[in-house]
């Protein structure tokens, strides 16, 4: 990744939620509750914005 990707704020926070809320997910199945799928499908979702964020910003740095 570039170094500007890195920088952003927004996308760096958007993938550390969506691990976080993985890990919830996965500890949450652990303990045999159902609410599981629900952190998993919020990261699902949180990833791919983040991940298209993170393009975006790679492509207006390198044209």
């Amino acid at each position: 990744m570039n170094r500007q990707v890195l920088k952003d704020v927004k996308t760096i926070t958007g993938f550390l939620s969506a691990f976080i809320l993985c890990i919830t997910g996965i500890i949450l199945a652990a303990g045999d509750r159902e609410f599981w799928v629900v952190p998993v499908v919020i990261a699902l979702i949180l990833l791919s914005y983040s991940v298209r964020r993170a393009d975006r910003v790679y492509r207006e740095i390198n044209g």
